[in-house]
């Protein structure tokens, strides 16, 4: 379970392309390293809080392999490596310009406060319902939904989320103490995606709502110009790198949480999931 435990961090690939004062100063001026911290925990609670009366694991040992596996500093060096990776040949001058700029700087702090909120569900909930409740003629939805579509908000998340549920289940189909394969391959991917309508409605959801909330203190002329940053060539390669990064390191974390529940399930003797 250690091995899986640190597996997903030696997947990350650090380059050379950039300096790595470009990366620090890029990763100081987005907040990164305290928005990990933040998605950290959320990963450290996200847990089966059932998996001792559904299938006999241990909740103190489930929760200590969860706590293992998300946490914060490995998460971070994680991280860093795959957005360096991902920025691999990128101009990073443009986009520490933006994010040390007043605008960039205020932007980054409200993304932080509202990821930070939204660890309470009826945050999340108020957000979504605030959203749900704006005119879809003002002129701030229509700044919402420009947003969202420059960044091809809905669409990566949702892939993101299918993969890390691929992965998820390869990890425990395959893992040292399962009996062999739970799903086919075809039938696997075939109940993944079957799940798609209903991942893309919540990821919705949450994106609007995360969005409306997030930049409602600023004007719509900061917002405008947000946007017009992202759809500059430097905005759209941090933000597909952004994602290829979460991507990468919570697909290997998926493989690895999988196949560690896995194990635990074997040693309790418990049930297939």
């Amino acid at each position: 379970m250690l091995m899986a435990v640190v597996s997903y961090v030696a997947l990350a690939r650090p380059s050379t392309a950039q300096t790595s004062a470009q990366i620090d100063a890029l990763i100081e001026a987005l907040n990164f390293d305290e928005m990990v911290s933040i998605i950290a925990d959320e990963s450290r609670d996200l847990g089966d809080a059932d998996i001792e009366g559904a299938y006999g694991v241990s909740r103190a040992a489930y929760q200590d392999m969860v706590d293992r596996l998300f946490a914060e500093a490995p998460m971070q060096v994680a991280f860093r490596a795959e957005l360096t990776e991902a920025l691999k040949g990128a101009e990073i001058d443009p986009m520490i310009a933006f994010y040390k700029s007043p605008l960039g700087q205020k932007v980054s702090m409200l993304e932080l406060e509202t990821r930070r909120a939204f660890s309470e569900q009826a945050t999340q909930d108020a957000a979504a319902a605030s959203w749900a409740a704006l005119d879809p003629d003002t002129s701030r939805a229509q700044l919402i939904e420009d947003f969202v579509k420059v960044g091809d908000l809905i669409e990566l998340n949702v892939v993101g989320s299918l993969n890390n549920d691929i992965a998820y289940y390869r990890g425990l189909s395959q893992s040292a103490g399962g009996d062999g394969q739970i799903l086919s391959e075809d039938d696997l991917m075939a109940s993944i995606w079957a799940s798609e309508p209903d991942v893309r409605a919540d990821i919705s959801e949450w994106v609007y709502g995360y969005s409306a909330m997030a930049y409602a203190p600023l004007s719509d002329e900061e917002l405008q110009a947000y946007i017009d940053f992202i759809e500059t060539p430097a905005g759209q390669r941090l933000n597909l790198a952004m994602f290829t990064a979460f991507d990468g390191v919570f697909d290997a974390a998926s493989v690895a949480l999988g196949a560690a529940t896995g194990q635990l399930l074997a040693n309790a003797g418990g049930d297939e999931l």
